[in-house]
């Protein structure tokens, strides 16, 4: 199944902000075949996922579609896991990362939450945990973006 995962909020508004407005999602992997097969499964459910490869692709998909979810493989084709989060970070503050794991990657990700990650979900990925945790992950990144919009008239005066 998952690990623990940070997030706050009902089930009904994330469900809901799905509903209404859909959540773009981008999954940074090497494996087509995920990809492939999880872009139709969610789709009914209002989770739009596009595929990078790269971590360039990521920002320009976390970009275009204004995705609030990045979920990212250990190892990609140019990084690791801390890239993209980084990456994130410094690009889309917003975003929440979420990080697939293997079982024998413990140790690597093992301070995935102190460098900021939202979660860790261990493959093989249960589907429905998968829908939660992009659900909660998408709100998040809202009341994320919410929050800097509050404080820019406080940093502005």
């Amino acid at each position: 199944m998952f690990s623990a995962i940070r997030h706050g909020g009902s089930k009904e508004c994330a469900r809901a902000a799905a509903q209404r407005f859909g959540i773009d999602c981008v999954l940074l992997t090497c494996f087509d075949a995920r990809f492939q097969f999880w872009a139709p499964f969610f789709r009914p459910s209002g989770i739009r996922i596009h595929w990078a490869q790269t971590i360039h692709e990521a920002d320009f998909l976390l970009t275009v579609p204004e995705a609030t979810v990045l979920l990212t493989d250990v190892l990609f084709l140019d990084g690791l896991w801390n890239d993209a989060l980084t990456m994130a970070g410094r690009c889309h503050p917003s975003v929440v990362t979420v990080i697939l794991a293997e079982e024998v990657d413990r140790p690597f990700v093992a301070d995935a939450f102190a460098a900021g990650a939202f979660g860790v979900l261990w493959n093989p990925v249960e589907l429905a945990g998968l829908r939660r945790t992009i659900q909660f992950a998408d709100e998040a990144s809202r009341d994320r973006a919410a929050y800097r919009v509050m404080l820019q008239p406080i940093a502005a005066g």
